[in-house]
């Protein structure tokens, strides 16, 4: 199946328009088969969890995918997020959460930061790792459950992932409203990504619908 261009185009407009400026790109993995309504009330609480714990509005996007070929996954789902850098204003204005963790990792990192030093890209990968499994029983233990890694043009860049993080609707034919997590992303309009040609044919009705029912005014129940 051809890949949606103008998709594509959609989501970098939006990332543009919105200043938005990923950093991070970190996928999870489920220890057991996961609904798309259980990924979507994770991906609520991730956000929640990592805003709290660093103190700050940290943008970020989800994208859930579907597992094609495992077996004991099959049908179900894992995700994709992209998610914007740690604030350096964070190091300085830390939870009592965060020293405590700190202090389990490395407690050179306590030191550092006391002298002005920021926390390496591998300390803070350690951190995001910690916290990530911290909060969500559902992750196994193993370290390719959750992968945290740089978006860097050896990933294609935000451009390769708008790509690859899109593919279930573009190559297996998922409606772009359960390829994206829309409403716990932030700065996303899915609306214009929903009327795209060559999205699901039904798509924007099954938006639409979905979108009145939130708002409590769907006239056709």
């Amino acid at each position: 199946m051809i890949i949606n261009k103008k998709l594509v185009e959609t989501l970098q407009d939006q990332i543009n328009k919105n200043e938005l400026r990923f950093y991070w790109y970190i996928t999870i993995v489920y220890h057991n088969k996961m609904e798309l309504d259980d990924v979507r009330s994770d991906n609520k609480r991730f956000r929640y969890v990592i805003r709290k714990f660093f103190r700050s509005n940290i943008r970020m996007w989800f994208f859930n995918e579907i597992h094609h070929e495992s077996v004991k996954l099959k049908g179900g789902y894992h995700k994709h997020i992209w998610m914007e850098s740690i604030p350096e204003d964070c190091w300085k204005t830390r939870s009592n959460q965060m020293d405590k963790i700190l202090m389990e990792l490395d407690p050179s990192i306590m030191f550092g930061i006391n002298f002005g030093d920021l926390p390496t890209v591998s300390q803070q990968t350690d951190l995001l790792d910690k916290v990530i499994r911290s909060f969500n029983k559902s992750i196994p233990n193993g370290k390719d459950a959750v992968k945290i890694k740089l978006i860097s043009e050896d990933l294609g860049g935000v451009k390769g992932l708008c790509v690859y993080n899109t593919k279930d609707n573009w190559r297996h034919g998922e409606r772009i409203e359960e390829v994206i997590d829309w409403e716990n992303s932030d700065c996303l309009d899915i609306e214009p990504l929903a009327k795209l040609k060559n999205v699901r044919q039904n798509s924007i009705i099954d938006f639409t619908r979905h979108k009145n029912l939130f708002a409590g005014i769907d006239r056709s129940l």
